[in-house]
């Protein structure tokens, strides 16, 4: 797709956007902007953007972005505005990308927690509104990603080969975390969003290792017996 997978644009509260695979586009999911929210987008992959996973852009206020997983060719995570983001959360999301920089955020962040996030690979610098910091442990101290990681390669059990170019198709693969990522049993806890989990504690991003792999695309329909037809 040209632009957007999922637009939200202008909802206004309790929107929900969650157990989507997204791939092969200019930008994932749109909230461009939510007026007000919560605007809840949940449990998403979304794989080969040319821009960003998320776009926030037009003043958002009110996303609750929680255990998402993408993947892009460039920095992780990126968001390209003057205007400010408003009230939104981010916790538990695994974004990867092939730059060392972990995210290039232009726009003012008002009233916005951003935590227990995994960047891949994470280890350069952090930008967020007008503050640039050296690394996510500089960002810790100033307030932003507390308990923010990087996380090293590979990530997955299926091979990601990401494009070179950005209009180029990915194939598109499962997103299972291998046994040994340093995703696994590391998010926040959120009750309602990932309890129970599996293992020590939850995983970051959309899939829990060890859970049923999720449904994408049409759902057969069952009779009360629960025999597809």
């Amino acid at each position: 797709m040209t632009d957007d997978g999922i637009e939200l644009d202008f909802s206004e509260r309790n929107t929900r956007c969650f157990a989507n695979r997204i791939g092969n586009v200019r930008v994932g999911i749109s909230l461009q902007p939510v007026l007000g929210g919560p605007c809840y987008v949940w449990r998403n992959e979304i794989l080969h953007t040319e821009y960003t996973p998320f776009k926030l852009h037009n003043a958002p206020q009110g996303g609750l972005i929680v255990h998402n997983t993408s993947i892009r060719r460039g920095v992780p995570l990126v968001v390209w505005s003057g205007e400010p983001v408003r009230d939104s959360w981010f916790r538990n999301n695994l974004f990867v990308g092939t730059e060392a920089q972990a995210a290039d955020w232009t726009s003012p962040a008002v009233n916005c927690d951003l935590d227990y996030n995994g960047y891949c690979p994470g280890t350069g610098v952090f930008n967020l509104g007008n503050a640039r910091y050296a690394s996510l442990g500089a960002a810790a101290r100033a307030g932003w990603e507390g308990n923010g990681r990087a996380v090293a390669w590979p990530v997955f059990e299926s091979s990601v080969v990401l494009p070179e170019q950005p209009q180029q198709s990915m194939t598109i693969v499962p997103l299972e975390l291998r046994a040994d990522s340093q995703a696994v049993d590391v998010a926040q806890r959120l009750p309602n969003l990932n309890i129970p989990f599996v293992g020590a504690g939850p995983d970051l991003g959309a899939r829990e290792r060890g859970a049923p792999a999720p449904w994408y695309g049409p759902r057969p329909l069952a009779d009360h017996n629960g025999v597809n037809e």
